[in-house]
């Protein structure tokens, strides 16, 4: 009997199994409604392939993954993908509405204890056509006046590894009294390039280099080398965020004859309790710094760091930074672009020390506020406004201390 059974499975083991799966070869990839942007470009992020064979089970999925990674550019305003089939191949149409991506502004900064401070700068978020950033600003303040070039490329070489650099000419007063002050001019150079590992871990190489132009003889220059490890899962949407996002530069920092160890460590987190997919609903976000700088003061700017702290005002080599964030949907206001209004409540708090043996929590600085969150859906730049207090400006020996801010395409979150 056992024997008549094997020889029953074996016969029902031989008999082939016919897929019902019909595959049709993807004929061509149709793009419409790209003005600026390349339709390579286009073509690279959607993951369609011409002269490639899709099953039919796969067509939905392919559909939303190419919305995605498109949505994800966050250079257009309107995505739409279709598909026919005819003779076993498959046609697909992707229409696109862009987002107008070159943006000039000039933005103020007013607070209690800085006074007056301007920007003024162009923001190109599809530079090429191949949504590469660049960013050129020239800012003017009682502390601290500076140029700044930055260009993110997010496609080097063909892959999807980030090269990130940034250029910077500041001039600072460097106070010895309320009354007298040095003028110190400062040229920086910062570059990162990280290459993906997995889908969600980079790892690369940071460097920074700092010199002072006062003595072009002896520019004793402070440089920066350390690897880098990034790690996100950050999901972006229209007007929201969730997942996390580490980075960390474990280096070396030298100056003049000497080396010392260099710390820099960024966490994000975003979360919601509803379904994020709706750009009406609210998020949290969470951000912590530590930074370790032995041999050279480095700033804390108001626009990435403590809201409310003008440029030079916060100045240390070692050093945390805290900032939290609850963003809630306000409005909609269809003219003149159709932007979605959302009101955040922040509070942030950190300082910036001379070295690790001089930190003193008392001495943090503390501010929260509110504001306005606008993102035009025509536009490829978010503008803010904060206003907000400093809590520390309660204890005895601060000043009183509270601000007004605008920031256009830079924010914290």
């Amino acid at each position: 009997m056992k024997k008549n059974i094997f020889i029953l499975l074996f016969f029902l083991t031989q008999i082939p199994i016919f897929s019902n799966t019909v595959f049709y070869k993807i004929d061509n990839v149709e793009i419409t409604g790209a003005k600026k942007t390349r339709e390579s470009l286009i073509l690279k992020k959607s993951g369609l392939i011409s002269s490639s064979l899709m099953a039919d089970t796969e067509i939905k999925a392919a559909v939303s993954r190419a919305e995605k990674e498109l949505w994800n550019t966050g250079i257009f305003s309107d995505i739409n993908i279709s598909y026919s089939i005819e003779n076993e191949k498959i046609t697909f149409k992707i229409r696109v509405e862009e987002k107008w991506s070159l943006f000039p502004y000039i933005i103020p900064f007013y607070s209690t204890e800085g006074g007056f401070s301007a920007a003024a700068g162009l923001i190109e978020t599809n530079f090429l056509g191949l949504n590469k950033i660049m960013m050129i600003t020239a800012s003017a303040g009682k502390n601290r006046n500076k140029f700044f070039l930055k260009y993110i490329d997010n496609s080097l070489f063909g892959s999807e590894s980030l090269l990130e650099t940034e250029i910077e000419y500041g001039r600072n007063r460097e106070y010895y009294d309320t009354e007298n002050y040095e003028l110190l001019e400062l040229f920086r150079f910062e570059g990162e390039y990280l290459y993906p590992v997995t889908n969600s871990f980079y790892s690369g190489i940071y460097f920074e280099d700092c010199y002072s132009l006062n003595d072009l003889y002896d520019p004793n220059p402070s440089y920066i080398l350390s690897p880098s490890l990034y790690f996100n899962t950050v999901e972006k949407f229209k007007y929201s965020k969730k997942g996390t996002e580490i980075r960390v530069r474990p280096g070396i920092m030298n100056s003049t004859s000497s080396a010392e160890f260099y710390f820099y460590s960024e966490e994000r987190v975003y979360f919601s309790f509803e379904d994020i997919l709706k750009p009406e609903n609210s998020y949290f976000a969470a951000r912590t710094v530590f930074v370790n700088s032995p041999s050279r003061e480095i700033p804390f700017d108001s626009s990435e760091n403590i809201r409310g702290v003008a440029e030079g005002e916060i100045r240390g080599k070692t050093g945390y930074c805290l900032n939290l964030e609850y963003r809630r949907f306000l409005a909609k206001i269809k003219k003149p672009f159709n932007a979605f209004i959302f009101i955040p409540f922040y509070f942030d708090t950190g300082q910036l020390f001379s070295s690790i043996n001089t930190v003193n929590l008392n001495d943090s600085r503390i501010s929260c506020g509110s504001g306005l969150v606008v993102y035009p859906e025509k536009i490829d730049v978010l503008m803010r406004f904060d206003f907000g207090i400093n809590i520390s400006s309660m204890r005895e020996d601060s000043r009183d201390f509270n601000f007004f801010s605008v920031s256009i395409g830079r924010e914290i979150f």
